[in-house]
């Protein structure tokens, strides 16, 4: 096939401008903005500069229960599977190795982040988020209990995160490690071993959750850390992990930006080596397991000045290609081989066209959606083209001008805000996705209990959680597409779900528990709710074990015959406690009597060393 000719021009580059003043709203909403609706830039700069500490996450948080309820108001409690955080038919000694080895075991693990109670702790484990084994019989244990100890299964654990004691990290901080992160993201498709934190003194750097080629083999976490000046509030990575996308409060400039970061890794369907790392490896395309490096492209001048969340999307997602070897031998110097990359040929030669960040800003009562198109497409255009500009992506480097390019050498890949609209108070956001470009997607039903396939909605939708307790729904349009028109997404529905909405998970992290649903949790009513794509509340429960939650993230459990099982983690600020909760869905042959089980129940409180306010995991390798 002859060379592939990239177009001429990219989807035209609209001027992204500095932030105008904040519209005028109600005096004293918001502690950082004026009476008259105005930025008050020295709340501005104390709010940014102390984002991590307990004085600025409570304002984050926003209002509790007791702002909505009396003490005397009933609260539900959820019935308890098995006891003290253990269930299952199985050999329970097995947990500690006292019984016959374990036939089969998985977890998952990842970063727990928490203001902690005594100085000297950094404030981010490598916890795990349970565990199921497998008995000699094949017989289930499910391990409810967060964990951050090494133990006989799993010995790859810490009290401490091993990235955060990095020499790089400390150098890169001033010559001690890093102390209580702001937030940790991974993708929402791709099995994302590798995660990316960030901090409150700029400093971005890369995770994992223990068994893994950047703990083992690379024995690397690689970071950055940006200008002074430039804080990070909120972080999301794109569905394939090519792209960290960080929100920015610049108290310098003044104004908010979206700061994009490039992240070198291994292509998918590379079975090679131990874990999995591959010999070939490439920057801003699908990767899998392990972050190699990571750059700083530039950033996207925001028309908000304090964004506060962010969820990213694309057209396409592609799996870990976990026991493949479609890519081992990967040579994009050959071009039949580009040709398949830029029509996407196969299952696990697929990339992004298009896609967009939708962002938020609680105090200014907008949201930003960002149109990826321009950079997913200067990547391909890049890697799957002409000869000369896949040799171009050979001279890799810290410069503007060697791979992967800078904005400022480049521009014509920058991102482009699309559109803001007004939405009061906003508080978290979420991005729906599809397989995209002709592959199938479909999930579990569990009200149906059959498999269904996905009809597109989820795809073409934003969600946006308010303070006052809805759930909008908007209609992207083209955002997700390769059409250059980019109206701006319209309103199609508002869904009461419960005060204070602050915090969203999703994705096929959440296997078991439907990964197109979409997980909420509602301060203010110390409740879970679980919504369709289209809206519908599937589930709506409180638990009166609950302190103070602040955030919650979606996972499973799951080995080989003996089953497994959802599992929704609630982070407890005031109560100093993870609780671990099973939504609905147990997948095991003879646990509780086998089958389906579609109660919600109760699983286990783990007490946490200081207040825990995030959790961020994926499968222990």
């Amino acid at each position: 096939m002859a060379a592939v000719t990239p177009p001429d021009a990219s989807p035209a580059i609209k001027t992204v401008s500095a932030p105008q003043p904040a519209p005028s709203i109600a005096a004293g909403s918001d502690r950082i903005l004026n009476a008259d609706g105005t930025v008050n830039w020295t709340e501005y700069e104390k709010v940014a500069t102390g984002y991590n500490t307990d004085e600025i996450l409570q304002y984050r948080f926003g209002p509790g229960y007791s702002a909505y309820h009396s003490a005397s108001d009933p609260i539900g409690s959820l019935p308890q599977s098995g006891s003290n955080g253990i269930d299952g038919s199985g050999d329970k000694r097995i947990i500690e190795g006292a019984a016959n080895p374990w036939s089969d075991w998985f977890a998952m693990s990842g970063q727990l982040g928490y203001v902690p109670d005594n100085a000297g702790d950094p404030g981010m484990a490598r916890a795990n988020n349970g565990s199921v084994y497998c008995d000699a019989s094949d017989k289930p244990v499910f391990d409810y209990r967060v964990s951050s100890k090494p133990d006989y299964s799993n010995p790859w654990q810490q009290p401490t995160d091993p990235a955060i004691t990095q020499t790089s990290w400390k150098n890169l901080s001033g010559g001690t490690a890093p102390s209580v992160p702001v937030a940790v993201a991974r993708s929402r498709y791709m099995t994302s071993v590798a995660g990316v934190a960030i901090f409150a003194n700029g400093l971005i750097g890369v995770t994992s959750t223990g068994n893994d080629p950047n703990t083992v083999e690379l024995d690397n976490f690689p970071a950055i850390r940006l200008p002074e000046g430039k804080v990070p509030t909120a972080i999301a990575l794109t569905l394939n992990h090519e792209f960290a996308l960080v929100t920015i409060w610049d108290t310098i400039n003044r104004k908010g930006q979206l700061a994009v970061i490039a992240l070198e890794g291994n292509p998918p369907g590379v079975e090679s080596g131990p874990h999995f790392l591959g010999k070939t490896s490439w920057w801003g395309q699908p990767n899998w397991p392990a972050v190699k490096a990571i750059k700083l492209l530039g950033y996207v001048d925001l028309p908000v000045a304090a964004p506060t969340s962010i969820e990213a999307t694309g057209d396409v997602s592609v799996e870990s290609g976990r026991n493949y070897g479609d890519n081992l031998d990967m040579d994009l110097s050959n071009q039949s081989q580009r040709d398949d990359w830029y029509g996407n040929q196969g299952r696990l030669r697929r990339s992004a066209h298009s896609g967009y960040a939708v962002i938020a800003s609680r105090a200014e009562n907008k949201a930003v959606f960002v149109d990826l198109q321009p950079l997913f497409q200067y990547y391909r255009s890049m890697y799957f083209t002409t000869a000369a500009r896949y040799q171009a992506t050979t001279n890799v480097g810290a410069n503007d001008n060697q791979w992967p390019h800078a904005f400022a050498y480049k521009p014509e890949q920058l991102p482009v805000v699309a559109s803001t609209i007004d939405v009061p108070r906003p508080t978290t956001v979420a991005a729906g996705f599809s397989r995209g470009h002709e592959q199938p997607w479909s999930q579990w039903d569990s009200s149906s209990n059959e498999e269904v396939w996905d009809d597109g909605k989820f795809a073409r939708t934003a969600y946006i959680a308010t303070e006052a307790g809805e759930m909008q729904l908007y209609d992207v349009g083209n955002l997700n597409s390769e059409n250059t028109s980019k109206p701006t997404p319209t309103l199609t529905r508002k869904v009461q779900i419960g005060k204070n909405p602050i915090a969203l998970s999703y994705g096929t992290q959440a296997w078991f528990a439907e990964p197109n649903n979409l997980y909420v949790l509602t301060r203010g009513d110390k409740g879970l709710v679980q919504l369709r794509p289209n809206g519908d509340v599937v589930k709506s429960v409180t638990d009166s074990r609950m302190v103070d939650p602040v955030n919650l993230e979606i996972s499973y459990n799951w080995r080989g015959g003996c089953g497994g099982y959802a599992s929704l983690n609630v982070l407890d600020y005031a109560g100093k406690k993870v609780h671990s909760y099973i939504p609905g869905r147990r997948l095991a042959s003879d646990a509780n009597g086998g089958g389906e089980d579609l109660r919600w129940l109760f699983g286990n409180s783990t007490a946490v060393p200081g207040r825990p306010f995030f959790f961020s995991s994926a499968e222990v390798m």
